[in-house]
């Protein structure tokens, strides 16, 4: 069931014309939500994966997706719209349990709107006379590492971001008190990061994982199965690690990326089981959702029915495209003449991944074997929360209809429409081909699902699976719905491309320069070369990936919320070198297909670290005294391993440019009693480095 909820602020009812005037309620929804003043009691609870260009919520028994609220929790772009209301992994498997031989053998866990998962692990494996033991569940704790914590401070602008996004406050409302709260929570997680309950490291040992800027672990157990659909627990821990990087506008910082352990601690056979990736898509306006999936990429993905949408609207962006990915499914032996993953190598001699290793010959990873779809209140309804409910949810898991009894999907669509399918609404609904969704069943409600199996687990194995949350969005003149899935499958291509490399090397864009400023009455001073450790560390070069610092770029943009595509570039001082004009892959709307675009524009200047703004460029205006403006500074790097001052292109990204630090300043004229001198002799510091 949906409800309409008027929303109130402070008690003054919003009559805003668009979709989040709406909110939803799950069907069966039992779990309870934290309060957001629980949340701030250090975060240690619920927190939320924010350096990338998504803002994605997890707590500490296994909800992710939702915020503390209980509300939509996956925001993309990062500060905008959500696109994601709740998600989850979900599994289901046979066991033969000698201890209890009248409880029923297929049992199904996992979360969705209910929660099935407790936070801890088992402290005690099970055996074939003794459940498994959980730990406290008081006692178990969710942990935020960001590796570069120790040089924030108070008043950084991404110490800033971070709060105002963990605290659910705007930028502006951010007091030094939740500056100094993120702080000591980075500090406490560093400090207390729980290796000894399988808490990932980096290899020199320290904290972390796949070189993540920012990354989270926790661990729970399925002990609460039984809340979920009626289902015993089958004895799996689950140790969770989400990572991201700190690149909101590369196209690496499109992913989030999220690796589930299962530890079999029941001490019996898990037979026939599969593990799925449960999604329940809110793309804008969740009233008006499609969903669709790739095979070849084994991806799964949401958009809109609209070419527009409000909640979007709302924020002057076309709406985006959530999906997710199988990187990597469960680890099965090849077996001789297959080849199950479609690379092309016979099984038998094939290598699987497992913790960024490779592990072999013979052994594989099992793709995506299914994908599923249903909408509420419809032919293809959500499973009941009761163990017919299990039951309908090993049939979805192996590719069948949520129904109690084994029913296929078909195709609605396409050459093979009426046909049996496991793949469901697998055409291109960008050139609107093959089985697209909205016909059987206009846009609504939707949920999908991602699943892969079947696999068997002995006591004491482990099976590891990693899933990418990836968004895409067309933000320019012609961005639609579609397109932004055309946009997500290219940003998906990219961290598929650096998860089979086992992130052995991260590209990564420029430090941002430290800007600081100064004002007159008609003039605004952006410098930045004062700090000459920053000034180093922005201009070095990456010897082993082969990125070298080229240049600045100067902008004004329209408000302290703009993206770097809403924003105007004013100026451009780059290396004085052969390199100009750089090109990479993007979807352009005027094209309807992916195309080699320019990224990045240098004119051989030379390198110059501060600037004069004279004008508001935006509106091609004098800068006016008491008005606010908006301006950033980035640096790019470009990738030219051998110095030869051509551009490689065997990447998918050659340039990467460094995050969007907005600063906003007032010209203004001199207070009562204080004069300044001229601004053009204002010292500015020129340090050590090309020009």
């Amino acid at each position: 069931m949906k409800i309409k909820v008027l929303c109130t602020l402070l008690g003054v009812t919003l009559m805003l014309g668009f979709g989040s005037l709406f909110a939803k309620e799950a069907p069966g929804q039992r779990s309870a939500s934290l309060s957001k003043s629980t949340a701030q009691e250090g975060f240690r609870i619920i927190t939320l994966t924010n350096v990338s260009n998504w803002e994605y919520w997890v707590r500490r028994d296994g909800q992710s997706a939702h915020t503390p609220g209980g509300n939509s929790g996956g925001f993309y772009p990062a500060g905008t719209a959500s696109v994601i209301y709740q998600d989850g992994l979900m599994w289901g498997g046979f066991i033969n349990d000698t201890r209890n031989p009248n409880l029923v053998s297929l049992r199904v866990g996992g979360q969705t709107y209910a929660v099935g998962t407790q936070p801890g692990h088992y402290a005690q494996a099970g055996t074939a006379t003794s459940e498994p033991v959980p730990s406290d569940a008081n006692n178990a704790f969710i942990y935020r590492i960001r590796k570069d914590w120790q040089s924030l401070k108070v008043g950084d602008p991404a110490l800033i971001n971070d709060a105002a996004s963990i605290f659910e406050v705007s930028v502006g409302s951010v007091t030094e008190e939740m500056q100094q709260q993120v702080l000591a929570d980075y500090e406490w997680a560093w400090n207390n990061w729980p290796t000894t309950l399988g808490a990932p490291t980096e290899p020199d040992g320290t904290p972390g994982y796949a070189g993540g800027d920012q990354v989270i672990w926790f661990v729970a157990n399925d002990n609460l199965a039984n809340d979920l659909y009626a289902s015993p627990p089958l004895g799996l821990e689950v140790q969770v690690t989400l990572w991201a990087y700190n690149q909101p506008g590369t196209t690496l910082g499109q992913t989030v990326f999220k690796r589930f352990r299962l530890i079999n601690k029941s001490g019996m056979v898990i037979d026939s089981m599969f593990v799925g990736q449960w999604v329940d898509p809110d793309v804008g306006v969740y009233t008006d959702d499609l969903v669709g999936c790739d095979v070849d990429l084994s991806l799964g993905f949401a958009y809109t029915g609209g070419l527009t949408d409000g909640d979007f609207d709302a924020f002057g962006l076309p709406p985006a495209a959530a999906g997710y990915d199988f990187f990597q499914g469960p680890v099965v032996d090849g077996v001789a003449g297959q080849d199950i993953n479609g690379n092309g190598v016979d099984d038998a001699e094939d290598f699987a991944t497992f913790g960024l290793q490779l592990v072999g010959p013979g052994k594989v990873n099992l793709p995506m074997t299914s994908f599923g779809y249903f909408a509420a209140g419809t032919q293809i309804d959500d499973p009941s929360f009761d163990y017919d409910g299990a039951l309908e949810w090993y049939n979805l898991l192996n590719g069948f209809l949520p129904e109690v009894n084994p029913t296929p999907y078909t195709y609605s669509l396409g050459p093979n429409a009426g046909q049996p399918t496991k793949f469901p609404l697998n055409g291109d609904p960008v050139k609107r081909t093959g089985d697209v969704d909205g016909f059987l069943i206009p846009p609504a409600d939707r949920r999908m699902v991602l699943a892969s199996g079947p696999f068997s687990m002995q006591p004491g194995d482990v099976q590891e699976v990693v899933v990418g949350v990836i968004g895409g969005i067309v933000n320019q003149p012609g961005g639609n719905n579609r397109n932004a899935v055309a946009q997500l499958k290219l940003n998906d291509g990219l961290a598929q491309f650096l998860f089979s490399t086992n992130f052995e090397g991260i590209p990564s864009p420029p430090a941002s320069p430290d800007v600081k400023t100064a004002v007159t009455e008609r003039t605004v001073v952006l410098e930045w070369g004062s700090n000459t450790a920053r000034v180093a560390e922005t201009e070095s070069n990456d010897p082993l990936l082969g990125y070298n610092f080229e240049g600045y770029n100067i902008y004004q943009l329209p408000s302290r919320n703009s993206t770097l595509d809403q924003a105007t570039k004013i100026a451009t001082f780059d290396l004085n070198n052969t390199i100009d004009i750089i090109t990479q892959k993007k979807f352009l709307p005027d094209f309807g297909d992916i195309v080699e675009v320019p990224v990045q524009a240098g004119t051989n200047t030379g390198i110059q670290r501060f600037f004069f703004v004279e004008k508001d460029y935006i509106n091609d205006k004098p800068l006016f005294p008491g008005n606010e403006y908006y301006f950033a500074v980035t640096a790019y790097n470009v990738k030219d391993a051998n110095g030869d001052g051509i551009v490689d292109t065997d990447v998918p990204e050659p340039a990467l440019e460094s995050n969007l630090n907005i600063i906003a300043v007032t010209p203004q004229g001199n207070k009562p009693g204080v004069r300044t001198g001229n601004v053009g002799a204002l010292p500015v510091s020129h340090p050590a480095g090309n020009s």
